[in-house]
């Protein structure tokens, strides 16, 4: 038996030595270093020590994390900005009289595509994206009902649908859009393992530490045949942990791809 760190990177479990890990930390306050390669985020100061730290995602030619978030908050801005452009457009067909061409699935529209597909392990950002469903749902009903009042000639009851739209189940959205951003800024944060290399002290960013688990030997097997893209530079072994696959992380390797890289 020997004990692992399990944590998760992207989709996947990786594991790591417990006997060569001095600290698992949330990522302080990473200074960058220049012309440094590209998964090379900077140095931390952990109580006193000045160590370099990588970000295994960019290693593994994987977006980081950080900027997945800032990437996932700037796609929220542009979908609130679109859900008030649609319903400024339905006003505009209204008291233009012609025909409102936005969409009217809220399946169909770019928020309702993502919302759909979007999957999270945050509880918290779960249960406050699954706020949106009915306001979402509502807004784009109310095309629908505008469209009927017009093509009745009751112009002035569509525009006062929608004026109690904007008051009420656009506000709402739109409230609901600013809890979501401040979740994802306040909430955000990026774990790294320290770990003791012959050349130093190394951090490695990761999403999150799942476990503390011990492996027996016999469920470790040779990765040789299998298909792991880039990881397959840092690890030959995989290990089997009840239903998981865990790729074992060689501290051998990642010592020696930094001294290949002169870091």
């Amino acid at each position: 038996m020997k004990k692992y760190v399990i944590y998760k990177v992207s989709d996947n479990l990786y594991g790591m030595p417990v006997g060569i890990i001095r600290d698992m930390v949330v990522l302080p306050h990473v200074t960058p270093v220049p012309q440094a390669d590209y998964f090379i985020r900077g140095i931390i100061n952990l109580r006193g020590k000045v160590i370099p730290v990588i970000d295994f995602r960019k290693r593994l030619g994987i977006k980081s994390l950080y900027d997945e978030n800032i990437e996932l908050v700037d796609r929220l801005r542009q979908r609130e900005a679109e859900h008030r452009e649609w319903i400024d457009e339905l006003e505009a067909s209204v008291r233009e009289d012609r025909e409102f061409k936005l969409e009217k699935d809220p399946h169909r529209c770019r928020f309702g595509r993502w919302f759909d597909g979007f999957h999270t392990d945050d509880l918290n950002l779960r249960g406050l994206l699954n706020q949106f469903k009915s306001p979402h749902e509502t807004i784009h009903s109310l095309a629908a009902e505008v469209i009927l009042k017009r093509s009745e000639g009751k112009t002035d009851e569509a525009l006062d649908i929608i004026v109690d739209a904007k008051s009420g189940v656009l506000n709402l959205m739109i409230e609901l859009f600013r809890k979501t951003y401040d979740l994802l800024e306040k909430e955000f944060k990026e774990l790294a393992i320290v770990i003791e290399l012959e050349s130093g002290l190394q951090g490695i960013i990761v999403d999150k530490i799942v476990s503390i688990q011990n492996i027996d030997s016999k469920n470790i097997k040779s990765t040789e045949g299998l298909s792991l893209g880039k990881a397959s530079e840092l690890t030959d072994k995989i290990a089997e942990l009840g239903d998981d696959l865990i790729m074992l992380v060689d501290p051998g390797r990642i010592a020696e791809d930094l001294k290949m890289r002169h870091l």
